[in-house]
């Protein structure tokens, strides 16, 4: 038998680290109750499948699988599973649950393309380990290593631009109305998305340089590496941004503000002189009001307004302001002054600088459309 020797260099550690690290936070987020658990899901599996791959080139690496006899990567095939569960993960988390569709087959093609041209080497690799030491290596897989590496190029590059396109939509019709939540959640996106752009561009760098020049192992290594940046990255935000996973703003409002002046008797004097500046200026009917500007107005720092709401109204800047805007757009329809505007234009006098997020951020608040809404009181109006 073939000895096989593991080197613990930095680069060794700093692979074998993610992978752990992949595995561990991926049975954690797959078995979390909290949050979105499809998109939790999904990036449980995206983090696996990067696991498996590291997993398989420290193997293959260290000597192991020529050692136990087998000659090719066996997770080739994976590959082709970062893209779509990258994107769907973004759009699930962008839409919240989706149904699955016969469609969404797509996406896995090219995985099930790649794992029936696996099938012979598979099959050999069964019969060798059933006993049959004479099994025929000796085919060649019909698509080689390099045409693989393209093919996934080119398919994730596919996914960052849907993702792009996804996230662009998403953030015009957030606009300025957003609350604390979705500005952690484009956080998130933009994150991930970064890495795994910038994860393309150097598997592309290194794939031309392989091509042009002769076969160099440590580009092969930094080619993982580079793979592993994907889980470490999502290891921090996990850390930075809990609230993504957990759905949940509260332990990150805690931790923000542990370092802050403000005491109860400031907070309630902030508080009283904040609705006293809505009730008599309404600062709300600004399209593109800022903390930064109702802070000026107050004469107080935007850390002490943030942390004044989400102490003293239990609520972000943003779920502030649109709760204003919205108590406006029902005063409005209950007067006969406004019974001959629309209501998207009553809206858009309110603040709201959208029809699409007027329409999300009224049933949020109120259960109903604003059509809805109007309809209900037409009565009292008569």
């Amino acid at each position: 038998m073939t000895n096989f020797k593991l080197t613990l260099d930095v680069w060794t550690i700093l692979l074998f680290s993610s992978a752990v690290i992949g595995y561990f936070l991926a049975v954690l987020l797959f078995h979390h109750k909290r949050g979105n658990k499809e998109a939790n899901r999904l990036l449980s599996l995206l983090m696996i499948v990067i696991a498996l791959l590291i997993t398989e080139y420290l193997l293959f690496n260290s000597g192991i699988y020529v050692a136990i006899g087998i000659p090719l990567f066996i997770t080739t095939p994976l590959i082709f599973l970062i893209g779509p569960l990258y994107y769907l993960h973004s759009n699930t988390l962008i839409k919240g649950k989706i149904k699955l569709k016969p469609t969404h087959i797509f996406h896995f093609l090219p995985f099930i393309l790649c794992l029936i041209n696996y099938i012979d080497y598979y099959l050999a690799l069964v019969s060798y380990f059933a006993g049959n030491k004479a099994a025929n290596f000796d085919f060649i897989i019909r698509i080689n290593g390099y045409a693989y590496t393209g093919i996934e190029i080119l398919q994730i590059a596919v996914y960052v631009i849907a993702v792009y396109i996804l996230f662009k939509r998403y953030k015009n019709n957030l606009s300025f109305n957003v609350n604390s939540f979705e500005l952690i959640r484009t956080t998130w996106l933009q994150r991930l998305s970064f890495v795994l752009f910038v994860y393309l561009l150097f598997k592309s760098s290194a794939l031309f340089y392989l091509i042009l020049t002769n076969y160099i192992a440590q580009i092969e290594y930094l080619m993982t590496l580079s793979l592993s940046a994907i889980l470490y990255v999502i290891a921090y935000s996990s850390i930075s941004l809990p609230e993504i996973l957990s759905g949940s703003l509260k332990n990150g409002l805690v931790k923000k503000y542990q370092k802050s002046f403000l005491s109860e008797e400031q907070s309630r004097s902030y508080m009283e002189k904040l609705r006293d500046h809505m009730r008599q200026n309404k600062p709300y009917l600004k399209p593109d009001l800022k903390l930064s500007d109702l802070a000026a107005n107050l004469s107080i720092s935007t850390n002490h307004l943030s942390q004044m709401l989400n102490q003293e109204a239990k609520t972000s800047f943003f779920d502030f302001i649109n709760y204003h805007r919205i108590e406006e757009v029902k005063r409005r329809l209950s007067n006969p002054e406004f019974k001959n505007f629309t209501i998207l234009s009553i809206a858009l006098e309110c603040g709201f600088n959208s029809k699409t997020s007027f329409n999300r951020v009224f049933k949020k608040s109120m259960g109903m459309t604003p059509s809805e809404y109007s309809r209900s009181i037409i009565p009292q109006n008569n």
